[in-house]
């Protein structure tokens, strides 16, 4: 099991997203990344960008506190067509079990709803 934990639900571009990641594995991992990233969801090929990342010490379990850069794009928002999402992951490898929790940003901390998109 592995549970990732945000600060906040919200984030403006260029601030840190803070929060901890717990950790109970089966058996010990090679290694742990936490990583923050965007991914594109709808119609069309997805697209995914990793933006930080940092490699947390390789127990079979723990928890860490981290704080990784956002950029200044692009913004969470859902269209009729796709969706920008943004979230963070910790990933235990070789497994690939993985916790992760999405979150908003943009300058107004609310995600951004194009087109009439439901």
């Amino acid at each position: 099991m592995i549970s990732v934990m945000l600060e906040k639900k919200a984030w403006q571009p260029k601030q840190q997203v803070k929060g901890t990641v717990t950790w109970h594995l089966d058996k010990p991992p090679r290694d742990l990344v936490v990583r923050l990233f965007w991914y594109t969801q709808g119609r069309g090929t997805e697209d995914l960008e990793v933006i930080d990342q940092v490699g947390v010490e390789a127990a079979q379990q723990g928890q860490m506190s981290f704080s990784l850069q956002l950029p200044e794009g692009p913004y969470t928002f859902s269209g009729k067509l796709i969706s920008v999402i943004w979230a963070v992951e910790c990933v235990a490898r070789p497994s690939n079990e993985c916790g992760r929790e999405e979150f908003v940003m943009s300058p107004t901390e609310k995600e951004l709803i194009l087109g009439g998109a439901a």
